[in-house]
């Protein structure tokens, strides 16, 4: 769960440690703020989340799969 500041819809991305693009997706602004990203189909390891909002302002984030 990533929480989300402001209204805008963001685009998000999740990367292995390759570049390789694996889940993507555009959440629109909604009432809780949060951006829920099922894991389920990753194998463990290491990735990278980007999240990206309207005003091309972006976060780049690691996360482990266990």
């Amino acid at each position: 769960v990533v929480e989300m500041s402001g209204t805008a819809s963001v685009q998000w991305q999740v990367t292995d440690l390759k570049g390789a693009i694996l889940q993507s997706g555009i959440q629109k602004s909604g009432s809780n703020n949060q951006l829920i990203i099922n894991t389920q189909s990753l194998d463990s390891g290491m990735y990278l989340l980007k999240v990206q909002s309207g005003n091309s302002r972006s976060q780049t984030q690691k996360f482990v799969v266990n």
